[in-house]
């Protein structure tokens, strides 16, 4: 349960072509310098970042390589689910909130332990799920990936 390291990031890539305009998009993304809460709370961004979506949507890849763009560390969030939730997923078992509740405190203090910023990746589906996270670190930022179902199932399949 450690964040991955500058290898494991540097081993993921993307489609050619993509890289220049995904690094665009990120910059313009993260520009602005303080985040202003609908409480009025100001909190200078850290880039705290959630790359949130469905199983098999990319999450892990576009989450390294944004790491490796920002010089962030990179957690990946299935590398704190407990050992029944783990057994769960691989038979295909979709989890519970009373099975997710554990795992999305550990990820708080992932994000709150740090301040100077990083790159998250989880499902994080639900709003709740979300407002969760954003509680342990204030200013948090998604990015929800979006694929069509069939190509979530087909990634999904072909994993070993």
């Amino acid at each position: 349960m450690q964040t991955q390291d500058r290898s494991r990031a540097a081993s993921r890539k993307l489609p050619t072509g993509s890289l220049g305009r995904f690094r665009r998009d990120c910059t313009r993304l993260l520009a602005p310098a303080i985040f202003l809460t609908h409480t009025g709370q100001r909190y200078p961004l850290s880039y705290r970042i959630v790359i949130m979506g469905v199983a098999g949507c990319g999450k892990s890849t576009i989450g390294a390589a944004v790491a490796d763009h920002l010089g962030l560390p990179l957690v990946e969030g299935d590398d704190f689910h407990s050992a029944d939730s783990r057994d769960k997923m691989t038979r295909g078992v979709a989890l519970t909130d009373e099975d997710r509740a554990h795992w999305l405190d550990v990820l708080g203090a992932q994000l709150a332990a740090r301040p100077q910023g990083v790159v998250l990746t989880c499902s994080a589906l639900k709003r709740a799920y979300r407002d969760q996270l954003r509680a342990a670190a204030p200013g948090l930022r998604f990015v929800f990936l979006d694929i069509d179902r069939e190509a979530a199932r087909q990634r999904v399949a072909s994993r070993g």
